[in-house]
């Protein structure tokens, strides 16, 4: 099954490939499917989620969380790193999904994901400002 994902909001190059990975692994869970082979040709995320790369990054660590949480659902789940060159249908549809101008004799479903698939907690730093000799200065200006 095809299809393209059209992201609404900034997303590093790393994190498109998280959503998209997301997304393959989502409807394959909803169809019922018990295995999924995914290819890809990053080789950070695919190494992070085979385990053999770690991630100290919040971002990542929460995108590789929730693929490992949804992917527990997948009687035979495997991820493949493959090289970019073979990779040209995947990025046919990346294009599709971003140009919209993209003509076929078939219907490939496009589907928009208007928000990220992970939360990251907002931080807040809130500093106070003492009182300073220059502040009379400034107040005279």
């Amino acid at each position: 099954m095809e299809c393209a994902i059209r992201i609404g909001f900034r997303a590093t190059n790393n994190e498109a490939e998280y959503e998209a990975l997301l997304a393959r692994v989502r409807v394959t869970t909803e169809l019922g499917v018990n295995s999924l082979e995914a290819f890809n040709d990053s080789q950070l995320v695919v190494n992070q989620v085979q385990g053999d790369y770690l991630t100290k990054d919040t971002r990542m660590m929460a995108y590789l969380g929730e693929v490992r949480t949804i992917s527990v659902k997948i009687k035979d789940f495997r991820i493949r790193q493959i090289p970019k060159e073979k990779n040209r249908k995947a990025d046919a549809l990346a294009n599709l999904a971003s140009a919209f101008d993209f003509i076929s004799d078939r219907s490939i479903p496009l589907e928009f994901l208007a928000n990220q698939s992970i939360e990251i907690a907002k931080s807040i730093c809130q500093a106070n400002a003492s009182p300073t000799w220059m502040d009379d200065i400034m107040a005279y200006l």
